[in-house]
């Protein structure tokens, strides 16, 4: 082993100190070693929006030029994304048929989260009379007993499927999810205990959640994302009750926020959802609201409301209705805390909210807002840290919103950047 192995060897003994990270920076040198540095700072120090600013910049730049290079997965088959975390991969999207998970570990030693891809199954009626290839939860079983298994400490699955075709048209293709039977697997095999992260991204319905709540699969739970699919209210509440531990939440749709707004657990700082009518008010009434740091939301509500959230360091806002008066209205909100921020894309006048934020601003992400772009110069006047345009960079939008889709966090730390932070996508098929 080479002096750069023995360092990055100390980095994988100790992956949760910053020091032999440092050391590995230090030795490899160059822009590779500062951006390891450039990351570490943003995580862990108090710096004015200036100064974090200017790392979040540098942090892109770095990226852009060389992000493809040190995921150590340029020329792999069947990676989507990667994710640095203080410098080095630790999440990853892959195809675990193509690329097994055996083999990610190599280029990304790490590596603690897994989004799992190509465990779907698919058959042409035109071509053939069944699938030929393993239903996915054969694929999962096997999964679940491959060596490496237990260095992840977070996992999402994904593809669950029987993709059906018959014809050549739209109306000609089906999918069958298998979600309630990921849900059931994962409470039976007992593969996942222990795991501080969980995401499932298929269909499921309420029929899969009983068993979930009664295994052993949820108590260490710090991180929970659920993309697709339906829990009702009562199963909601039982979800939460079984993960104490729980720091980050993502719901989407899938289960209704205002009914469990008052059992929210007192450790959670991160909630992504999407919100009905009068959900926000239900969410800014309950004990959670003055804890919370990070925030996305989608849905129909007062964008005035966001006052009940004093301790919201990161902002996204994916949809208001009422436009124009919904961003006039937020630039008058009080949001002592907030220092990243993320409009919606209907958004065609910012110059009130960065008035009234940009001194306190490490980043305002205007990526993808059409509108704006003729903005982006007087913005940056008004900023006093970062402004994410459109004019270099990845094209994060095609495989990942700003953050609802992101790899999950084990060790969620709401200083260090949230908005498309160390996200390196490397192919927008998988």
């Amino acid at each position: 082993m080479s002096e750069l192995d023995d360092l990055l060897a100390a980095c994988v003994a100790a992956p949760e100190d910053d020091g032999p990270r440092l050391v590995w920076a230090d030795a490899i040198g160059g822009e590779r070693g500062e951006f390891v540095v450039v990351q570490c700072k943003l995580a862990r120090e108090e710096l004015s929006p200036a100064e974090r600013g200017a790392l979040i910049a540098r942090h892109d730049e770095l990226l852009v030029a060389h992000g493809l290079e040190w995921s150590g997965f340029a020329q792999a088959t069947g990676v989507r994304r990667v994710q640095f975390r203080r410098g080095l991969v630790e999440a990853i999207e892959a195809d675990v048929v193509r690329l097994p998970l055996t083999k990610l570990f190599a280029p990304a030693p790490l590596l603690t989260s897994c989004h799992l891809r190509g465990i779907g199954q698919s058959v042409d009626y035109r071509e053939a009379n069944e699938p030929d290839t393993p239903h996915p939860l054969e694929r999962l079983r096997h999964l679940f007993a491959q060596p490496g298994l237990d260095r992840l400490r977070a996992i999402e699955i994904d593809d669950a499927h029987l993709y059906e075709t018959t014809g050549d048209t739209e109306h000609h293709f089906d999918a069958t999810s298998f979600a309630d039977g990921v849900l059931a697997l994962i409470a039976s095999s007992g593969a996942l205990a222990g795991f501080r992260g969980l995401a499932i991204h298929d269909t499921f319905t309420e029929r899969g959640i009983p068993e979930l709540i009664g295994s052993n699969a949820l108590a260490s739970l710090e991180a929970l994302a659920f993309r697709y699919g339906k829990a009702s209210d009562a199963q909601g509440r039982e979800l939460l009750a079984a993960m104490p531990n729980l720091r980050s939440l993502s719901l989407y749709r899938a289960i209704d926020v205002g009914p469990i707004a008052d059992h929210l657990p007192p450790n959670l700082v991160e909630l992504s959802a999407c919100l009905a009518e009068g959900e926000l008010e239900q969410l800014a009434a309950s004990p959670i609201a003055r804890q919370l740091e990070r925030l996305e939301l989608l849905g129909p509500f007062e964008l005035a409301q966001l006052a009940a959230f004093p301790r919201v360091r990161s902002l996204v806002i994916r949809y208001a209705h009422g436009g124009a008066s919904q961003i006039a209205a937020l630039a008058k909100t009080s949001l002592p805390a907030l220092r990243e921020l993320s409009l919606p894309s209907e958004t065609s006048d910012a110059r009130a909210v960065a008035e009234a934020f940009g001194p306190q601003l490490d980043c305002l992400d205007i990526r993808g807002i059409d509108n704006l772009v003729h903005q982006t110069a007087d913005l940056r006047s008004l900023v006093a840290g970062y402004v994410r345009g459109n004019e270099t960079g990845f094209p994060w939008n095609k495989v990942a919103s700003v953050t609802m889709e992101r790899p999950l966090e084990i060790g969620t730390n709401t200083r260090e950047p949230w908005l498309r932070h160390g996200l390196v996508p490397l192919s927008t098929t998988g």
